[in-house]
Parts: structure tokens; sequence; C-alpha cells
């Protein structure tokens, strides 16, 4: 139950491939700062999926980050991407709509009658 109101974010990465081990911790570094997000699944298939929660400051630190970048770790190794300039900017606009349009949206009230 959500009783805050707060309207999560959930960020998905999709891997062709990650090693034979498992997939234990997505970190963001926003300029020199890094960020440990909470991973709340992980799916294997033709790809591995895992996805995690992106905390509003972490989302509004995000906006305004000149450089980002990517850590997969996993109990044997950790991969760390730093996203492109284009990357970054298209990551930093879907974040902007997609809060744009989760604050637009109404809280939705339950009554019973």
């Amino acid at each position: 139950m959500n009783k805050t109101g707060e309207k999560p974010i959930f960020l998905e990465y999709y891997m062709s491939s990650f090693e034979e081990s498992f997939p234990i911790g997505i970190s963001m570094k926003l300029d020199q700062t890094w960020h440990n997000l909470r991973k709340t699944s992980t799916d294997y298939g033709d790809t591995v999926r895992v996805v995690s929660i992106l905390p509003v400051d972490v989302a509004d630190k995000l906006l305004s980050a000149k450089e980002i970048q990517v850590s997969f770790s996993s109990r044997d190794n950790t991969s760390t991407y730093t996203l492109s300039s284009s990357n970054s900017d298209s990551l930093k606009s879907l974040l902007k709509d997609l809060k744009e349009k989760l604050d637009s949206q109404a809280r939705l009230t339950i009554t019973n009658h």
C-alpha cells in the first residue's frame, strides 16, 4: 500500500548476456556521486531483464547530471558503462516526460458507499 502518494519510477535494464553469475547490484553515477539502486526483479530469457527502483531524489539529480554511468555487479564481476551524450539526453528526455505524465495524473480515491 502506498500511503504517501509517491509515484515510483522503475528502470529496466536489458542485457544480452551477463556471464553465468546472478546480477546482484545496479549503481548509477551521476557526475561524481554513486547511487545504489534497489533491484526489484530479475528475469531470464533470451536476454536478462533487471528492474530497479529509481528514487525521486536520484531521478531529480539525473535530470541535471552532466555525466551518467551505469554499473552492473555480479558475484564475480562489475561492468561500468558511460552513457554517451546522446544516450544521456535521451534518458533525461524520457524521464522528464514520464515525470510530467505522472504528476499530471490525479490520485485515485477509493470510497465505500
